[in-house]
């Protein structure tokens, strides 16, 4: 892969199933697959991963930093009572997606998806309640990188008609 958001992608899935086996059966990017009207086509707990909102500045040569954010939604669908009167062992169930956003921020806070990568640091955290059956917590990490990919090479042409001091774009 040469795309920094999917190397960034697959690095914070691998970190996740490695960190967080809870919830290794289910990571992928978010294609809107919570928004479905009917059980959405997902395993229970899992992950969704979204790059939303970034912005490039120019450095130089057609390089490029890009600072952003990258979406973790966290979802599981408690099946018991997180009411004050729920007996402990539902409760802890109820309750569970917490400990599951704990471990997750563990494992991604200050940790760097690759070489040239920034650590991921949290900005946000939320719940998105949109349907019954389903919690939903949502992270935000801020995170930036340089973008080198766009850059050309520029050589000077032996024999060229250009004068000596001009180069050309190969």
């Amino acid at each position: 892969m040469n795309s920094p958001f999917a190397v960034i992608y697959q690095a914070i899935q691998a970190r996740i199933t490695a960190q967080v086996p809870a919830l290794a059966n289910f990571i992928d990017l978010d294609y809107g697959q919570l928004e479905a009207r009917e059980r959405p086509a997902v395993t229970f707990p899992g992950v969704l991963i979204d790059f939303p909102e970034w912005d490039f500045s120019d450095l130089s040569n057609l390089a490029q930093e890009g600072d952003g954010y990258i979406t973790i939604k966290l979802f599981t669908n408690p099946y018991s009572s997180s009411e004050a009167h729920t007996p402990t062992t539902f409760l802890q169930d109820a309750i569970s997606i917490l400990d599951l956003e704990y471990d997750l921020n563990i494992a991604l806070h200050g940790w760097s998806p690759a070489d040239g990568i920034a650590p991921m640091g949290r900005v946000k955290a939320g719940s998105d309640n949109r349907r019954p059956g389903m919690k939903v917590r949502i992270l935000r990490y801020s995170c930036n990188f340089q973008d080198y990919s766009a850059q050309r090479t520029r050589t000077l042409i032996p024999g060229s008609s250009a004068p000596p001091d001009i180069e050309m774009d190969l």
